[in-house]
């Protein structure tokens, strides 16, 4: 299947999951919500899988001729660039716009309400689904048709941004609503940075982003 056709049929996948698939599976006879959205989740995931199965084998089988120590300092090392790039942005955020605090913890917000209703949806959210299946969709497979490096870490990051905006307080003042979306750009750079400079091997790049993930995750089970 074309690289193209192929990028465009699972977007149009992920897309209608996420308009019509909670009301279609309530209309299944399928009432729990969080069940709902597992199914969701899942289902687009498997495919995800499905569809660019042979490039995640392909990475796979190049990680483990590499060298185990080589991988896991580079791992660590994107790590503490991505923590202190993130670190850096909100404490800028804080000093310059402390209204934006509300603004720009909407998505960890909805994590904490998602977490005190399903402990286990929460870790297959944050580690499972975030890592595996948008990886493949905000990264592989738009490595597959755009060759260009910072063209491509660019749009990733891009159209990572706009599909996951939603968590902005819309009543926000538009500076302030532009600058949230800036915040939200800016670390997705190194996550897709992180990829690249790592051969383009999305097995690496999920491993980073569990670790990521991992953490705030620990804090909610420790508070």
């Amino acid at each position: 299947m074309n690289n193209i056709k192929r990028f465009v049929i699972m977007m149009v996948i992920y897309l209608f999951l996420s308009c019509f698939g909670q009301s279609i599976l309530f209309s299944l006879g399928i009432g729990d919500d969080l069940l709902r959205m597992f199914i969701i989740d899942l289902l687009f995931m498997i495919t995800a899988i499905y569809m660019y199965k042979t490039e995640i084998k392909k990475d796979l089988k190049k990680l483990k001729k590499q060298k185990f120590s080589v991988v896991i300092k580079s791992i660590i090392k994107w790590l503490v660039i991505i923590f202190v790039f993130c670190a850096i942005i909100n404490i800028v955020t804080y000093i310059i716009f402390p209204e934006l605090e509300s603004t720009t913890d909407g998505n960890n917000a909805a994590i904490e309400v998602l977490f005190n209703k399903s402990k286990l949806y929460v870790i297959f959210k944050t580690l499972i689904y975030a890592a595996i299946a948008e990886d493949i969709l905000y990264k592989l497979s738009l490595r597959t048709i755009i060759n260009n490096k910072f063209l491509f870490i660019v749009t990733s990051a891009l159209l990572y941004t706009i599909l996951n905006y939603i968590f902005i307080d819309y009543n926000a003042y538009n500076y302030v609503l532009v600058y949230a979306i800036f915040c939200r750009f800016i670390p997705e750079i190194s996550f897709v940075s992180a990829y690249v400079k790592n051969n383009d091997n999305i097995i690496i790049s999920m491993v980073i982003k569990i670790i990521y993930n991992l953490i705030p995750l620990l804090i909610l089970f420790l508070v």
